[in-house]
């Protein structure tokens, strides 16, 4: 793609040497385009995933948080409920 020919046929002429140049350095052209193309969507699948995995951790830190206080609001009605039973059993004996 960068390159014109095996190099057996080779412009003679000062106008077949610049239309080979200007060939030569639009195949780099056209090679470099496609390389950025893909690239690009690589870096942009990348960033998708990265995106992706921070907000499920973000999620699971959320989810952790969530889960925390709900075990500490369950603790503190069991501590009133014993609380509740001590006093019953102690009004019983």
């Amino acid at each position: 793609m960068t390159t014109i020919g095996y190099g057996e046929i080779t412009p003679i002429t000062t106008q077949g040497k610049i239309a080979a140049s200007i060939f030569a350095l639009m195949g780099v052209g056209v090679f470099l385009f496609c390389i950025g193309v893909i690239a690009e969507h690589y870096f942009t699948e990348r960033l998708a995933y990265q995106n992706k995995i921070a907000e499920k951790g973000i999620n699971r830190k959320i989810n952790q948080k969530i889960a925390g206080e709900v075990k500490r609001q369950f603790r503190f009605i069991k501590s009133v409920a014993d609380l509740k039973n001590k006093s019953k059993e102690n009004k019983e004996n």
